[in-house]
């Protein structure tokens, strides 16, 4: 893949991003996430914020909000 991929086992990233919800239920589970995109640029600047992602549509909005088609 041409990007980096990010693991994050102590929630570290995710706290510092907004996106840590303890105790949120997620399809079901329960899970400490709250489904966000984030678009970062190469100098990494957070360029988009997609606030709860629809993993149905998340991909092409994403390439639409990039022009990418």
């Amino acid at each position: 893949m041409p990007f980096t991929l990010l693991s994050d086992p102590d929630f570290s990233v995710a706290k510092a991003y907004g996106v840590y919800k303890s105790g949120s239920l997620l399809a079901g589970l329960k899970l400490p996430m709250k489904r966000s995109t984030f678009v970062i640029d190469e100098e990494g600047t957070i360029i988009k914020v997609f606030e709860k992602a629809n993993p149905s549509t998340n991909a092409e909005d994403i390439l639409e909000f990039l022009n990418i088609k």
